[in-house]
Formats: structure tokens, C-alpha cells, sequence
């Protein structure tokens, strides 16, 4: 028997509270990251998720209609 699978309502609040959380982590990120070199780890944890939020962002864009996808 195939599992039922969520409504779209549920999968862009999961994906609305996976991107609030994310965004959250990348402003702290960038506060910390402020004023350190380029190549340190700090930075690197910010690009890091700065490319997740992008991602998370774009797929919330294709669930609620305003970005059509590439």
C-alpha cells in the first residue's frame, strides 16, 4: 500500500520553519564572521549557510508559486 504523502500546506510550513531557522543561522553567522579573514572558518561556516538558505529559499519560492524554477 503506498504512504500517503503530506499536503502541500504542511510541506510549505515545514519548508517555511526549516528556512525562518536557517535565516536565524545565517544572521548569526554573519555577525560572527564580521571582520575575520576571508579564509577562516568562521566565514566559511557563513558561505556555508548562505548556499543553504539560498536553496531552502528557492525550493519555498516553487512550493508557493513566486519563483517558477529554473
Amino acid at each position: 500500500m503506498p504512504t500517503k504523502r503530506p499536503s502541500k500546506k504542511t510541506l510549505i510550513a515545514n519548508t517555511r520553519r526549516e528556512y525562518t531557522k536557517l535565516r536565524r543561522a545565517y544572521h548569526a553567522a554573519g555577525r560572527k564572521a564580521l571582520g575575520k579573514p576571508k579564509n577562516s572558518g568562521v566565514q566559511k561556516d557563513y558561505r556555508l549557510i548562505k548556499r543553504e538558505v539560498s536553496r531552502v529559499g528557492a525550493r519555498l519560492g516553487r512550493l508557493t508559486g513566486s519563483h517558477k524554477g529554473r
